[in-house]
């Protein structure tokens, strides 16, 4: 249980460095906004299930401080990137707001349903890793991806699957 906890302490910072380097440059350069989208519904979709389970907040309390750090890194996005549109910007943010108000609801939903949003958190993630990796490939640079940020994540899982076998 403690280490649950440190585990949510350490996800406060998790994506500070990345942000920081966004803000100190006023820019997203480097940054897939689709792995940002999807990274965003992978952490989200991961805290919706716990929450559903009913379990201990010392187990999932990383994933709702990660979905909203991952929320600011979308709205830096828009805000510093001039090609993504009006329509996109309220499409993501119309979209996100109507899922998460059905997933927190929770009342709709069947165990067919859980499943299919528990499973989706591998293709989130990998969707999200794959259109980064594409990114980077192309600019040729990691851009704005930050080392402390892919320490934290490696720290944060690490410590998170060695509290749920403990």
């Amino acid at each position: 249980m403690v280490l649950g906890y440190a585990v949510i302490f350490a996800a406060l910072f998790f994506k500070v460095p990345q942000l920081m380097k966004i803000w100190k440059r006023r820019s997203t350069k480097g940054l897939s906004r689709v792995a940002a989208y999807a990274e965003l519904m992978s952490y989200f979709n991961t805290m919706a299930y716990a929450r559903h389970l009913k379990l201990d907040l010392s187990v999932y309390g990383e994933t709702i401080l990660i979905s909203v750090q991952n929320l600011l890194v979308v709205l830096a996005i828009f805000w510093y990137e001039k090609k993504v549109k009006l329509h996109e910007k309220m499409l993501v943010l119309g979209l996100f707001a109507l899922y998460a108000t059905v997933l927190l609801a929770d009342e709709s939903l069947t165990s067919k349903h859980w499943h299919l949003i528990s499973s989706s958190v591998i293709a989130c993630s990998a969707f999200a890793r794959g259109s980064q990796f594409l990114e980077n490939w192309k600019n040729q640079s990691t851009g704005l991806l930050a080392g402390g940020t892919v320490f934290l994540t490696f720290f944060i899982s690490f410590s998170r699957t060695i509290s749920v076998l403990l």
